[in-house]
């Protein structure tokens, strides 16, 4: 086939026309009544009044910055084209699930169906480029008493070809129909990027420091010929993990649109977290991904809700990366150290102890925002997802005692393991029961947060009122309220 008329053709342009253009008129209408565009247009005017007023309160500097800007952009320009034959295993440009089964899995040529995307990349990337070598061309004259004029278009330009590059190198990973010749790319774009190192001004990234318009042949050069690669890969099939991957990071690009709607209207984060660490594995390809590598025995039959619960979170404790066991194991040595040194410096040793703990327990405590409508008991919820911080609440303030003889000189009283393990605890609970009540993930800052306050309410308010003698046992009847609060 080739990139004459065909019906397939013709079909990819009918769909892109008709979806395109519903969605843009969608989205049109969606601002207007979501805030309005005689807002923001509002809002780009005095934008724009404010970005003048901050160019004239810019001052010429008597001596310029002493800093190499080309060197250091020719730098970091070589490590990204240079390490970039390591990366790109995942899909840089990719179409939603919709499209899989309408388009990639039809006749048309990848080039058609995959125009759109390259052209809405290069868009993406040609704006960023714009506007942060605008930026450049702004602030030089007075920072560096040079002006590159064509810092916004060559940096363009570069990044449009680092994405036309990832794309190459993504194509060729893994398929025995690649031509490996293709990949020459790669160290010829390295080799022109590392010229800049040595001669700032006449290399790939010339343009940051030369107002010639001459720098930009180089850019130019990278981003038309990575374009005909680009187009030449388009032109037989698509790469063998192409289709998958898409599904996967349609999903993943979902999820993230989801907690941004989510995180602008004040609302806590929707589906389950480890839903997006599971979809990166399967992206990457990591094992266990599907079928994890480690599990424990599951319940009995007829177990109880708690015993399934707590399953399940040290399940997920388990399953978690090598990298986030150990921060957790940090972190329990420092609960352990808060706990012991917390109360020496009074009521706000406490304070400072409980909000390490439900720091802790916000990663412990598993899986939450259980539907409404669920035959799940409070009680039984809060059982089995706070006992395993719970256990290794009690375990820091145990350690936390026989440690104090060897990191304190002295053996605390045995009232201590009551004192710190009532406060450790309460701290899970009142996080778990927080996180429960209002929907908030526990993760959240102000989920753990405000079960340490709770949690250490009693030791900053009764001895201010002259009651210290009564902070363990109102700590310890709050803890056995909330085990059996069935709310």
């Amino acid at each position: 086939m080739n990139g004459a008329a065909t019906p397939a053709a013709d079909g990819v342009l009918l769909l892109r026309r008709h979806t395109l253009g519903r969605a843009f008129r969608s989205y049109v209408d969606w601002v207007g009544r979501a805030v309005g565009w005689w807002t923001i247009a509002y809002i780009v005017f005095w934008a724009v009044l404010f970005g003048i007023a901050g160019v004239e309160m810019l001052i010429r500097l008597d001596e310029p910055l002493d800093v190499p800007l080309g060197t250091f952009a020719a730098m970091i320009f070589t490590g990204v084209f240079g390490t970039l034959v390591y990366r790109a295993r995942s899909a840089p440009v990719y179409v939603n699930r919709r499209d899989v089964y309408r388009l990639v899995l039809s006749p048309a040529l990848p080039f058609k169906v995959l125009r759109w995307a390259f052209l809405k990349n290069w868009l993406t990337r040609g704006i960023a480029g714009l506007v942060i070598g605008g930026l450049i061309t702004l602030v030089s004259p007075y920072w560096f008493h040079t002006t590159p004029y064509f810092a916004g278009p060559a940096l363009a330009l570069i990044l449009i070809g680092l994405h036309n590059l990832a794309w190459v190198r993504y194509w060729q990973w893994g398929n025995a129909a690649a031509d490996l010749r293709l990949l020459l790319a790669l160290p010829a774009a390295t080799g022109l990027a590392l010229t800049g190192v040595f001669f700032p001004a006449v290399g790939l990234t010339g343009a940051l420091v030369n107002g010639n318009p001459l720098t930009l042949l180089l850019p130019a050069a990278l981003a038309v010929g990575s374009a005909l690669l680009a187009h030449r890969t388009l032109e037989t099939a698509y790469p063998p993990r192409f289709a998958a991957q898409s599904f996967v990071l349609s999903e993943l690009q979902a999820i993230r649109q989801t907690n941004l709607l989510a995180a602008m209207a004040g609302m806590p984060a929707s589906g389950d977290p480890a839903q997006r660490t599971r979809l990166l594995a399967a992206l990457h390809d990591k094992p266990g991904a599907t079928r994890p590598r480690r599990s424990l025995r599951p319940p009995r039959p007829g177990a109880s809700q708690a015993q399934a619960l707590t399953w399940r979170t040290m399940s997920m404790l388990l399953r978690r990366p090598l990298t986030a066991q150990l921060r957790l194991v940090l972190q329990f040595l420092l609960v352990v150290a808060a706990a012991l040194f917390g109360p020496l410096a009074g009521s706000f040793g406490f304070l400072l102890a409980a909000l390490v703990m439900a720091n802790f327990a916000a990663f412990t405590l598993g899986q939450g925002n259980y539907a409404r409508h669920l035959p799940l008991r409070p009680q039984q919820r809060t059982l089995g997802r706070a006992l395993p911080a719970g256990i290794l609440a009690l375990a820091a303030a145990l350690v936390g005692w026989l440690a104090a003889p060897v990191l304190l000189g002295e053996v605390l009283p045995p009232d201590y393991i009551l004192i710190a393990g009532s406060l450790l605890l309460g701290a899970v609970l009142w996080t778990e029961k927080y996180s429960s009540w209002t929907g908030t993930p526990a993760t959240r800052m102000e989920a753990w947060l405000l079960g340490a306050l709770l949690a250490s309410a009693p030791a900053l308010l009764l001895p201010a009122f002259g009651a210290p003698g009564l902070v363990l046992p109102i700590q310890l009847g709050l803890t056995l309220l909330l085990l059996m609060l069935d709310v």
